[in-house]
């Protein structure tokens, strides 16, 4: 698993962090918090650089004594192409063979063979693959 410049943040207990194999990560800030929670990203993904995943809010949102942001898990699995600067957020799952276009707020699932992009994300095409082989 090739790194450059990554940032990975575990707090509370019981919490991790999975990379499966044959995935490039070019800058990412991973903060897991939240107690048992976890991010997994799939075989063959591509992460590009400023990537953010965040499994929780780091602090607690009370209304009438209870807190009402629970941490949820993030998951990405096989042949996910992330953009620079893209955000991930809690309870995200993205499916296989999807991108997502840079600057992007993903913060709902994504299905898979699907282009998403924007603040927040949404699908801009389907029926799509991509390779990490350049075609000149």
């Amino acid at each position: 698993m090739p790194y450059s410049r990554h940032i990975l943040w575990i707090e509370d207990s019981d919490n991790s962090i999975i990379i499966s194999d044959n995935v490039t990560i070019e800058g990412a800030h991973i903060a897991v918090t939240g107690k048992g929670k976890k991010v997994t990203i799939g075989n063959d993904c591509m992460i590009s650089y400023d990537v953010t995943f965040r499994t929780g809010d780091s602090h607690a949102i009370i209304q009438n004594g209870k807190k009402i942001n629970d941490e949820k898990d993030i998951e990405l699995s096989e042949h996910i192409w992330t953009g620079q600067g893209v955000t991930i957020l809690k309870g995200v799952h993205i499916a296989s063979n999807s991108i997502v276009g840079n600057g992007s707020l993903v913060t709902h699932d994504i299905e898979s063979n699907t282009l998403n992009v924007g603040f927040p994300s949404h699908v801009i095409k389907n029926n799509i693959n991509w390779s990490r082989q350049r075609f000149l």
